[in-house]
């Protein structure tokens, strides 16, 4: 029971950590199976009314549409690939926002400790 319970355990943090890239491979392999399925069926469908001249362009848009799901699949699952946004707009803006923020109130307590030049701890009282 215990062997059960661990398998259980192992197999759900591993499916939560790469839920992501599990579902997209399994319906990249699914989109690949449908893709064929239905490449096969014109192809038999073509050669049953004898219109060999569109097996190539068949064949052409099997492989293209293959290139653009594999495409996609790569675009979700590595993110590195992508066109990464400037960050240079966004933390001006908020290096603002915090300047702001961190003006001193008038009544702060603890504005005679910020000026001080040393601060020293418990510690160091107890040595001297």
């Amino acid at each position: 029971m215990f062997r059960f319970l661990a398998k259980s355990f192992v197999a759900t943090v591993f499916f939560k950590r790469y839920r992501r890239a599990i579902i997209s491979t399994l319906s990249l392999f699914v989109f690949y199976f449908v893709v064929s399925l239905v490449h096969d069926d014109y192809f038999v469908y073509a050669r049953a009314v004898e219109k060999e001249g569109a097996l190539a362009w068949a064949f052409l848009v099997k492989w293209a549409v293959l290139f653009l799901g594999t495409g996609i699949y790569y675009l979700i699952n590595f993110p590195f690939l992508q066109v990464k946004k400037k960050h240079g707009q966004q933390g001006s803006a908020s290096v603002e926002e915090h300047k702001e923020e961190a003006k001193p109130a008038e009544e702060d307590p603890f504005s005679t400790i910020r000026k001080k030049k040393v601060l020293k701890s418990k510690g160091d009282f107890s040595l001297k």
